[in-house]
């Protein structure tokens, strides 16, 4: 694993995301960087190490408009 410090995701959280990633892969031979750096882009992309989307902030609900009655009626 890269031994570079991330500022916005500690090492150890991206190390426990990239363990999650290989052993969801079935423990496979090769190439441990592919899951480090997958565990880095999933966190920086805000998803949290249980596997699931952070929850994002809801924006403020539009009110709905009236309708402008028609001054021209027939």
């Amino acid at each position: 694993m890269p031994g570079k410090k991330s500022s916005a995701v500690d090492n150890e959280a991206i190390a426990r995301k990239a363990y999650e990633l290989w052993e969801a892969r079935g423990y496979p031979h090769g190439d441990p960087e592919h899951d480090w750096y997958e565990a880095e882009r999933h966190l920086r992309a805000g998803e949290s190490t249980n596997g699931k989307k952070a929850p994002k902030r809801k924006a403020a609900a539009k009110k709905p408009t009236a309708k402008k009655a028609d001054k021209r009626q027939k």
